[in-house]
């Protein structure tokens, strides 16, 4: 697009897969016009973090502390990563705040057909894992019960980043 061809600038659960998040606000400021407001929403660092921390604990061995499936656990952007970055952008005003949403699913297998429905269909990166995975989720699955599980199912946190901000009107040139 167009440097300054929008008023208003809205996303919905989509930066949180950008390769990288600085390039992406200074692409979404660049087509903002003078006055004009960006509203975003993704998910951000805590996002996932039993599936992580289950996923982490399936695979990692006391003897390979350097197992390469680790390479295939997303990484979500943090709320410093953003400010900082927002901090040295020239928005007139903006506003980050954070929500914590907790769904909860019967299983770690509806949970991952969840993720999947939202368009996280793969995971990110990272070599293939062969015939090895269906024992990585297998004992996901059981990790995931055993630390998280209640009779409500199992949890899955969401942290939901949502940023305000306005690029400064244009100055008059009459003034």
């Amino acid at each position: 697009f167009m440097s300054g061809a929008f008023d208003l600038v809205v996303s919905s659960s989509a930066l949180q897969w950008v390769g990288s998040i600085s390039r992406s606000l200074h692409e979404l400021r660049r087509v903002l016009k003078p006055g004009g407001t960006l509203c975003i929403a993704f998910f951000s660092d805590g996002t996932l973090t039993e599936l992580q921390h289950c996923f982490r604990e399936s695979v990692f061995r006391d003897d390979d502390k350097n197992d390469e499936r680790m390479s295939r656990l997303h990484r979500f952007w943090s709320v410093d990563d953003v400010k900082s970055i927002l901090e040295g952008m020239d928005f007139e005003k903006f506003i980050l705040n954070c929500e914590t949403e907790k769904d909860w699913h019967d299983d770690v297998t509806s949970l991952l057909r969840s993720i999947k429905s939202i368009g996280a269909g793969s995971v990110a990166g990272g070599p293939e894992i062969g015939l090895g995975w269906r024992g990585v989720i297998n004992k996901m699955s059981r990790l995931y019960r055993e630390h998280y599980g209640n009779n409500a199912g199992v949890p899955a946190t969401y942290e939901v980043l949502y940023l305000y901000a306005r690029v400064p009107a244009a100055s008059d040139p009459l003034k």
